[in-house]
């Protein structure tokens, strides 16, 4: 019960009112006696208040019921009425969860509204209905269902959800609450989000014939952010640093960002950007600290609607140069490859020379041991590429057989995201011949194809008894095609270098992003330190990923090796991005913001009836007048 008008209350004074004119104003009664000389022993005049009672009759009652009828017909109440013989519906929640739903609306964020939103749709749904909830974003996934779940339970899961990271699973999510309908229900979907999807129109959704609402969050913000950050080490204590800002306004934006090394200002810029553009900085530093650095990190001052990409982090390998080692009768151009990277420790072996190596005293550590038609017996340590492998290998699962010609129009592309893979554009590179495994490792999965031929495979590989090694397998036949002669191929060199100086975890990566963890039985015990959130501790099993990676900032690890020594790395977990960053509302929002095909029903009007309780208030005012005027004419 609602009251549209509370200052109807005042018609309850009318009340004391009634009964003061009934009490004042009470009808001389008539008494039938028979003589008047029977009243002669009473005094001739009464002098003084004489004390009365209420008198109770039947039009008093009936005038109290009218003054109420109409105080309450005045406050206007509403009655809601729950239909229960209304369908059975199927409602279908989908929740923005990328970076831009963190951006600033009132004392909350885009995503804390939404959360609200999708809360009070399952508050509105009967105990019938089937609710289903959906996060999307880098990827779509089903987070809580009423067939498994009481109510309270999906609002618990919509609470733990988490906004952060890139991406635009939106039709996934569809297709996949589309595969979860039940034929007898009535299906309605709900799209939360702020329109930042990177669409230019919604004409991708017409062939989708099921009902939507949509539930636009957010106003329209001018926003500026750092949107790449990368690292290369020119000399055992000088870096090169380059940043890129980005400004998503129609304004020029002039900001002040400072470098940070391990946590202390190592340097300062002013940068302006000009509107809708974006402008590079490349920092040239030199610590001049006895221990290398760990961390760096470039963040804006002040703040914008979008605080998580106003910085960006980044975990140094540790170490100083990287110990690469060649082992090829032939090597061009994997050299040339390496030796491009700088500040590089590179050594050439002949394979009969990498055989006959024991000198006393040689260290046999590398970073990265690269084999280029040869495989030994056992695995060194560290990580392993093996380029165009022999039929005749000592591992029968890393064997090669013949070679398959890739047709010049191929098209290449990467199923897993991946450290060694990331930033190198494979579209123009002609593979000219690919070579197969014979019996593919079970452990090895395809980071690179061409078509459907693997080219780049990585996995853990163990030989006799010797821990598993990380190891990745290049087919490509580096005499045929253009991939040797392609930028391609020294940027996936670099990549392999920089990876190879700890193969387990890369620099930075996008948040929302799965951060690889180091391979079980590499260290003995393993800590995770995410920003500002407590220690995660694994002392003998841990997964091969950890996914919990919304919060931009450092994850840092501490990994106990078996010999009592502690290793310490830091990946930078960073926000900004293209999309995700600008936070202006696309014009494409406005066509379909009033829109609802299949002639949607939001819950709560579908849910419940709104009745209007002054008509018939009015009413029974009216029969109570007529009753009173009854009574009054029989008196």
């Amino acid at each position: 019960m609602t009251f549209l008008n509370s200052l109807g209350v005042i018609g309850f004074l009318s009340l004391p009112v009634i009964l003061i004119l009934h009490l004042l104003r009470e009808p001389a009664r008539r008494l039938v006696v028979s003589h008047l000389k029977l009243w002669a022993f009473l005094e001739h005049e009464a002098k003084g208040p004489r004390v009365r009672s209420l008198p109770v009759t039947r039009i008093l009652l009936v005038d109290l019921w009218i003054a109420v009828l109409l105080t309450l017909a005045w406050i206007q109440p509403i009655w809601s009425v729950r239909l229960p013989l209304a369908p059975a519906r199927q409602i279908v929640i989908l929740i923005d969860t990328t970076t831009s739903m963190r951006a600033n609306l009132g004392s909350g964020t885009r995503f804390s509204e939404a959360q609200i939103q999708a809360k009070r749709i399952i508050a509105d749904a009967r105990s019938r209905d089937v609710v289903t909830v959906i996060k999307f974003g880098r990827i779509a996934e089903v987070v809580a269902d009423s067939r498994d779940s009481k109510s309270d339970q999906l609002t618990a899961a919509v609470d733990a959800l988490q906004a952060g990271g890139a991406g635009d699973a939106l039709h996934e999510a569809l297709f996949l609450g589309r595969t979860l309908l039940k034929p007898e229900l009535a299906p309605q979907f709900h799209i939360i989000t702020d329109g930042n999807l990177g669409w230019k129109d919604a004409s991708d959704l017409e062939g989708f014939s099921f009902p939507v609402a949509w539930h636009f969050i957010g106003d329209s913000l001018d926003n500026q952010a750092i949107t790449e950050l990368n690292v290369q080490q020119t000399s055992a204590n000088e870096y090169q640093l380059f940043t890129r800002f980005a400004n998503f306004s129609e304004r020029e934006a002039l900001r002040t960002a400072v470098l940070e090394i391990d946590g202390k200002p190592a340097a300062q810029a002013e940068v302006k950007i000009a509107p809708n553009s974006t402008v590079a900085q490349v920092w040239r530093v030199t610590p001049g600290a006895v221990e290398p650095p760990r961390e760096l990190r470039v963040a804006f001052q002040g703040e914008d609607g979008l605080a998580g990409d106003d910085s960006a982090s980044l975990g140094l390998l540790p170490g100083n140069r990287p110990r690469v080692a060649l082992v090829a009768d032939d090597s061009y151009p994997l050299q040339q490859a390496i030796q491009a990277v700088g500040f590089v420790d590179l050594q050439l072996f002949t394979v009969d020379d990498y055989l006959n190596r024991a000198a006393p005293g040689e260290p046999d550590r590398f970073d990265l041991t690269v084999f280029r038609g040869f495989m030994p017996t056992d695995l060194p340590e560290g990580l392993i590429l093996f380029v165009e492998p022999p039929a005749d290998s000592s591992l029968p699962s890393l064997a090669a057989g013949s070679s398959q010609a890739v047709a010049a129009n191929a098209l290449t592309h990467i199923p897993k995201r991946h450290p060694i893979t990331n930033g190198i554009d494979f579209n123009s590179v002609r593979w000219g011949r690919v070579y197969e495994l014979t019996n593919p490792h079970p452990g090895l999965e395809t980071l690179l194809a061409a078509n459907d031929a693997p080219i780049l495979l990585y996995g853990q590989v163990q030989a006799q008894a010797s821990q598993p090694r990380p190891v990745v397998v290049l087919l490509a036949d580096l005499a045929r095609g253009n991939f040797a002669q392609h930028p391609a191929f020294p940027m996936l060199i670099a990549n392999l270098v920089d990876y190879s100086r700890n193969s387990a975890l890369p620099q930075t990566i996008k948040t929302g992003e799965p951060l690889a963890l180091p391979p079980l039985k590499a260290y003995q015990a393993l800590q995770l330190l995410p920003p500002d959130k407590p220690v995660v501790q694994w002392d003998d099993q841990w997964p091969a990923e950890w996914d919990l990676t919304q919060d931009p900032g450092f994850y840092r690890f501490k990994m106990l090796k078996f010999d009592g020594d502690v290793e310490e790395f830091s990946t930078g977990a960073n926000a900004g991005d293209l999309l995700e960053s600008d936070l202006r509302t696309p014009d494409w929002v406005v066509s379909v913001q009033s829109t609802a095909p299949g002639g949607f029903i939001p819950p709560n009007e579908q849910e419940k009836a709104q009745i209007d309780l002054r008509p018939w208030l009015l009413g029974i005012a009216l029969l109570l007048l007529v009753l009173e005027a009854s009574l009054a004419w029989r008196r």
